[in-house]
């Protein structure tokens, strides 16, 4: 069954996207801009390294990046590649474990009344949805979950540690989603509901079906 949420990209909650994934979508390189296909390797090689089978381990590593892209895509953030990140690093786990279920990010955000968009406080907002998603997501326990978010951000800080981090936001992603469930849904004689559900009209419905099947063509022709 298809979920309707599918058919408004706009809309789609973090766990709807991840939800919907399909291999052919995690496997399609056109939906990953190229910043986060070389993230998503980053954080794949580290579990790798830790013996996880590389399917899985990519899997993990592109659920971790869709999700810190859907919560804080389009915005940049400047990581440090030195001590002052593990400072902050430390402060920030310190502060989670003595104020867990609270709301410990606005206190950690209050010691930069000045600037919001300092980085040590767009670091703390990196840190709490990461460490959402493994709490939440993942279903890990507190202690668990701060260990992998640690990891995370040191794992990053080595790849792009010293320079401003962007994340794009991957609405590639969403829009594939979306396509993929039109043509699940399509029947050959539905086009205007399509259209009406997904708010396209119907020479893009047609325009999507057609794209499968000539990509299905040539797949079957290699």
């Amino acid at each position: 069954m298809i979920n309707s949420a599918c058919f408004n990209p706009s809309a789609m909650t973090v766990n709807q996207v991840l939800d919907a994934l399909t291999p052919e979508i995690r496997q399609d390189h056109k939906v990953w801009p190229k910043h986060l296909r070389g993230l998503t390797a980053v954080l794949a090689t580290n579990k790798i390294n830790q013996g996880i089978d590389p399917q899985t381990a990519i899997e993990k590593a592109q659920n971790i990046i869709i999700t810190i892209a859907h919560y804080f895509g389009g915005r940049s953030i400047y990581l440090p590649a030195n001590e002052k990140l593990k400072m902050v690093l430390r402060d920030l786990v310190s502060l989670l474990g003595n104020k867990h279920k609270t709301n410990w990010i606005e206190t950690f955000k209050a010691e930069f009344p000045k600037d919001k968009q300092t980085w040590p406080a767009l670091l703390a907002e990196l840190f709490d949805i990461i460490f959402r998603f493994y709490e939440s997501r993942e279903g890990l326990q507190p202690g668990d979950a701060l260990e992998e978010t640690q990891g995370v951000i040191g794992s990053i800080s080595k790849y792009h540690g010293g320079r401003a981090l962007y994340f794009p936001q991957n609405d590639k992603l969403k829009i594939a989603i979306r396509d993929q469930a039109v043509i699940k849904a399509f029947n050959g004689q539905n086009h205007l509901e399509l259209s009406l559900k997904t708010k396209l009209t119907t020479a893009q419905i047609y325009s999507i079906i057609k794209k499968k099947s000539h990509t299905d063509y040539h797949k079957n022709t290699l």
